[in-house]
């Protein structure tokens, strides 16, 4: 039996007679009501009986009884729902498609040949459509993969990325399967039991590698990982007294100034990704000048020597030209289309400073921050993967013909995160040397 779904939609695999048509029509014996409050024949066959039509004339012509479609008879008549009369011989299906006699009838279907009702041209008042093929009506019309809103809405997919029964659209860690909300330290990290020291426990958790210059000779001690650097440069790189002090640049592009060679493909590991330092700047050194000065540079290089430039590369400089602030840059072609953030403000010379660059491949951003200070954010689309970081320098550029810096590295860390501004003030307050690590 045909029926209606919702929005007034008749489907005609759906079970039950459509709303307003009398279930036992033609009914014998009796008038009989329709749940429209219309009215079937009263006799099945006898003459005089009148049936009353949807524009309120009688059912029958001279008399003739109402009486049921496909009888027949030349006197059967049968009530449309648009007040016509349907063909004497059978049950009659309008050119439009649509059942003769159901109710209601929109009258907007314009020959379209679709056997369901369409809520006015297949649109509804709540915004839905409806499927002209099933008689389905169709909640997020515009989505070609829903038919209903489900947890995210229409034009959102109902991922769940991790797997752990939460959509990402309402998953504040939609990455990891342990949290449904960032908490104390973040996602991707287990918080703080009851009693401990909060943002402590979670910079310890989350860092990946740390530089505290306590090692002897030219070993840059990794005491968090296991990826040991080497001082590179002779005396011009030296190391005391938990720092590295760096002679900056001595000549025309490399010759043989002081820097710190960590381990390629160091930043492999991480899709987010926190690099901090401690420094004191001097500023120029005894060649070249303060601009471009590296304080780390990540990547790989083109070109021949001694004219090599830059690549794929995220680094650090203590002075960028122009504003003459420090600036963080991400490229995968050099100079082209790099993606970059700089501070506010200058480094202070000959004072100690905390500088970070967050980079959030998570939330499409590199945020840089100077004095536990967020100095500005910049969109980011890139990826650290990209990076070829076959060179992983402190103090020294992926440009030969930039200088090197001039200073002093007191701490050198790498998180295998995208700290928070709560988090990354709290490294800055607590030192290059907590007690903590």
């Amino acid at each position: 039996m045909a029926g209606l779904s919702a929005c007034n939609v008749y489907d005609a695999t759906a079970s039950g007679e459509p709303l307003g048509y009398d279930v036992s029509f033609p009914r014998d014996g009796d008038d009989d009501a329709m749940t429209d409050g219309g009215a079937t024949p009263s006799d099945d066959g006898g003459g005089g009986a009148a049936g009353g039509r949807a524009d309120g004339s009688d059912d029958g012509s001279g008399g003739a009884a109402g009486r049921d479609v496909g009888a027949g008879d030349a006197g059967a008549q049968d009530v449309r729902g648009d007040g016509s009369e349907p063909d004497s011989s059978s049950a009659d299906v309008r050119t439009d498609g649509e059942i003769d006699g159901q109710f209601p009838v929109d009258g907007a279907d314009g020959g379209t040949g679709d056997a369901t009702q369409d809520c006015n041209d297949d649109a509804c008042a709540d915004g839905s459509a409806v499927d002209a093929d099933g008689g389905i009506v169709d909640q997020c019309p515009n989505d070609p993969d829903k038919t209903e809103p489900g947890i995210c809405g229409c034009g959102v997919a109902d991922t769940d990325s991790d797997t752990d029964g939460t959509p990402d659209c309402v998953d504040g860690c939609p990455n990891d399967i342990g949290k449904t909300l960032p908490g104390v330290c973040g996602c991707n990290a287990a918080d703080p039991p009851a009693g401990d020291a909060g943002q402590a426990f979670c910079l310890r958790a989350l860092l990946a590698h740390r530089y505290s210059f306590n090692g002897s000779g030219t070993l840059a001690a990794d005491s968090i990982g296991i990826a040991n650097g080497t001082i590179m440069g002779g005396s011009n790189g030296s190391m005391s007294g938990g720092s590295v002090s760096l002679s900056g640049d001595l000549g025309s592009r490399y010759t043989s100034e002081g820097y710190v060679s960590l381990p390629s493909n160091l930043l492999d590991a991480f899709t987010n990704v926190t690099i901090e330092v401690w420094l004191t700047w001097r500023g120029t050194g005894s060649s070249g000048s303060q601009t471009w000065q590296r304080i780390f540079d990540f990547g790989d290089q083109s070109g021949t020597a001694p004219d090599l430039v830059g690549k794929t590369y995220l680094f650090l400089t203590a002075r960028a030209s122009g504003s003459g602030f420090p600036r963080a840059a991400f490229s995968t072609t050099g100079t082209t289309n790099e993606t970059y953030v700089t501070a506010t403000q200058a480094i202070a010379l000959n004072t100690q400073a905390h500088l970070a660059v967050v980079v959030d491949d998570a939330n499409d951003s590199i945020a840089l921050y100077l004095n536990g200070n967020p100095e500005g954010s910049v969109a980011w689309i890139g990826a650290l993967s990209a990076i070829n970081d076959v060179n992983v320098w402190l103090g020294r550029s992926n440009y030969a013909v930039d200088p090197e810096f001039n200073g002093i590295l007191h701490e050198f860390r790498i998180y295998r995160v995208a700290l928070s501004a709560t988090q990354v003030r709290a490294s800055y307050e607590a030192g290059p040397n907590p007690a903590f690590f």
